[in-house]
């Protein structure tokens, strides 16, 4: 998966709100995880699962690799 731009408008607050997923189309569900890093924001698909840093600065979505969650499910299971 490669990166995704998207633009902000700097008028709306919640512009960010409205950034499709580039793997389904729905959109994302965008997240602050440290209100120092304010252009840093973590974005989530409820639909496909995807996760995304959001890289306001450059106005970049970068992929989070993250395991199949079949595989995290055997991790589990086999830490028992």
């Amino acid at each position: 998966m490669k990166n995704t731009r998207f633009v902000l408008d700097g008028d709306n607050p919640d512009c960010h709100c409205e950034v499709p997923c580039p793997e389904c189309g729905d959109y994302l569900n965008v997240h602050m995880p440290d209100p120092e890093l304010a252009d840093r924001l973590l974005a989530t698909c409820g639909e496909c699962k995807s996760w995304f840093v959001m890289d306001c600065n450059r106005g970049e979505l970068l992929p989070l690799p993250l395991p199949k969650s079949a595989r995290v499910s055997r991790a589990r299971r086999t830490s028992r």
